[in-house]
């Protein structure tokens, strides 16, 4: 850690564990009035977008996140199931029309054959 201006700089890296506590931070100072804490990445890896949560507290803690923007999941989805089972039903009519037609059509022949005996 170093101290510059006041502010300390902290390089957090793998032989840290990509992260640092401090402890027994004050959360007043000398004329009691409340002492806020933030964080600030200076600088991160290329394609990454760095977020904060609780930053700027007087006691409690901040996490920092940096999340890969480079990789974008694919889009998913489309017209999923509901085509096919939208062509499913228009098979299924169309064969009960043929059906139910075709059934008429032989009722109609054979009536008529019993005319002509």
């Amino acid at each position: 850690m170093e101290t510059i201006d006041g502010e300390q700089y902290l390089v957090l890296n793998a032989e840290n564990g990509w992260s640092h506590v401090w402890g027994r931070l004050p959360d007043v100072d000398e004329n009691g009035q409340p002492v806020y804490y933030f964080v600030l990445e200076t600088s991160g890896p290329p394609h990454f977008d760095v977020s904060y949560k609780g930053n700027g507290v007087s006691t409690g803690m901040i996490l920092v996140r940096n999340t890969d923007s480079a990789y974008a999941l694919p889009e998913t989805g489309g017209a999923g199931q509901g085509v096919l089972y939208a062509l499913g039903l228009l098979l299924l009519a169309a064969a009960a029309i043929w059906y139910f037609r075709s059934r008429k059509a032989d009722k109609i022949v054979c009536s008529q054959r019993q005319k002509f005996k």
